[in-house]
């Protein structure tokens, strides 16, 4: 067994461990903590952990990933859905269609004003419009 794969999950398990109990002191989810020591630690800003070994640990990216969503899913209040209602789900749907719809006619229409407009860009037009549905806060 490679002694660096070693030393890199060391690492990643004592951050998140550290962080996760930091972030519950501040009173913030365990996910923040995660989030915040991952950043830290990785080739951002520290370089603790390389890109390159980020890659060669992918299974435990995989695994990270699973205990990080299952958390969030700990942290969620089915009480506070009822609560609020549709209204949440509404917004979230208008939101992305806005962006969609705001990203596709900016692109078209700087294609119209650049006198470039084809199928081709119409197509770019088309992931870009995508894109910002998948990113949208």
């Amino acid at each position: 067994m490679d002694l660096n794969a070693l030393l890199y999950a060391g690492i990643l398990i004592v951050t998140g461990l550290l962080f996760g109990k930091i972030a519950k002191y501040a009173k913030l989810p365990n996910v923040t903590g995660y989030l915040v020591g991952g950043l830290l630690i990785g080739p951002s800003i520290l370089g603790l952990v390389s890109g390159d070994a980020i890659e060669t640990m992918e299974i435990v990216s995989n695994v990270a990933l699973g205990f990080i969503a299952f958390s969030i899913g700990n942290e969620l209040k089915i009480s506070y859905f009822k609560q609020m209602g549709t209204r949440p789900i509404v917004i979230a749907i208008l939101e992305a269609l806005f962006g969609v719809v705001f990203v596709f006619v900016a692109v078209i229409l700087y294609f119209l004003i650049t006198g470039q407009l084809d199928l081709t860009n119409i197509r770019f037009a088309l992931v870009l419009a995508a894109i910002a549905a998948a990113t949208a806060p």
